[in-house]
């Protein structure tokens, strides 16, 4: 059972990695600059190897300025969000927005790392 789930959990992993390759590409060619937070990047760091730490989703960080280029990509992509068409005003009072593609792959859109914008104000992108 437990080699099952480790198979299970290097899938899931690879699976992001390949969507997060995806998606770098597809935020290069509109020229935004992005930043992959948590999940793979965790992996890498502590363990070695990123495929080594479970993820539900991919968080990526965008700067404010580029929030709403980056929801047309991912529109293009195919994910969908509740907060599309309204980022700018979502994303000046949260953190974040969730988008989900049809294909089940989840991306949490950030332009900054707290809610609170004094709690962790040097981290971010800038245009």
């Amino acid at each position: 059972a437990l080699e099952a789930e480790a198979r299970r959990i290097a899938e899931e992993g690879l699976q992001a990695a390949a969507e997060c390759r995806r998606l770098r590409e597809a935020f290069a060619r509109d020229g935004i600059d992005l930043l992959f937070l948590k999940g793979l990047p965790v992996g890498k760091l502590a363990y070695g190897n990123p495929l080594l730490k479970m993820s539900w989703d991919i968080d990526l960080l965008v700067s404010e300025d580029s929030v709403e280029q980056a929801g047309v990509v991912l529109g293009r992509l195919g994910y969908r969000s509740a907060s599309a068409g309204r980022l700018a005003a979502w994303h000046r009072t949260r953190k974040e927005s969730v988008w989900e593609s049809e294909g089940g792959a989840t991306v949490e859109l950030h332009t900054r790392l707290a809610d609170n914008r004094a709690m962790i104000p040097g981290l971010g992108l800038t245009s």
